[in-house]
């Protein structure tokens, strides 16, 4: 009786040895690894989707138009609306290649504008700051990692526009004073650079009815505001 027991047992701790190694197997074969995951510094999309097009019926290549900026440019923050890029789009006729990343600020994304630049968009739509005001960053640094990216779009043939930010509402609005702050740089670095202007935060003004309940999110009305403020630009 004994012996058949441990000839059981041995045979059931063979078995569980070979599922350990034909999963080990299936996991090698796989390629799993953990650093296929997110990154928490995404970079604002891939370089196939700026390029140059060419009409069919002309033969003239076209060169892109690209937004920059965060999530009030990916629209991310009211999913049941459309994104500013793509009621632009829809206003002047045209393509507009939606480059916004979520929760990026100015010096991210002005250590990631190389990856928009490789297929030197035409004009480059510039709208980046709300991140920096929310995460108390020095506002100076940002005016500095902005003029940087406006340089890197000029240095590679693009036009560089730039926009102020809307302005904060509700519980957000404690943050107004950093807003006007944040937009007050952005005024200056378009004089100092000779840069066009578009002056969202003017179109906006106390952002009443044109806020989502986050305070600084644009809702429909608010991005559709934002479009119809860099179609004038264009």
């Amino acid at each position: 009786m004994l012996e058949t027991e441990m000839k059981t047992i041995g045979q059931m701790m063979a078995r569980a040895w070979l599922v350990l190694l034909l999963l080990g197997w299936a996991l090698a074969v796989s390629g799993c690894d953990d650093s296929s995951g997110s990154s928490s510094d995404p970079e604002p999309g891939t370089e196939e989707e700026v390029q140059e097009e060419t009409n069919s019926s002309t033969g003239t290549v076209t060169r892109s138009i690209v937004a920059y900026g965060d999530s009030i440019t990916t629209g991310e923050a009211d999913p049941g609306s459309e994104s500013y890029p793509s009621r632009l789009s829809r206003i002047i006729g045209e393509k507009i290649v939606n480059r916004g990343v979520g929760g990026i600020s100015t010096c991210r994304a002005s250590n990631s504008v190389d990856s928009i630049l490789t297929r030197k968009p035409r004009i480059v739509l510039i709208l980046l700051g709300t991140n920096d005001v929310l995460a108390y960053h020095n506002l100076v640094t940002s005016k500095e990692c902005l003029r940087n990216i406006v340089r890197q779009v000029r240095a590679a043939g693009g036009k560089p526009i730039l926009a102020t930010i809307p302005p904060m509402t509700g519980d957000m609005s404690v943050l107004m004073t950093r807003v006007d702050e944040m937009n007050g740089y952005i005024h200056s670095l378009a004089s100092e650079e000779g840069v066009a202007l578009v002056d969202v935060a003017a179109e906006f003004g106390s952002g009443e009815g044109l806020m989502l309940v986050d305070g600084y999110h644009p809702n429909a009305t608010g991005t559709q505001t934002i479009a119809f403020a860099f179609a004038g630009a264009l």
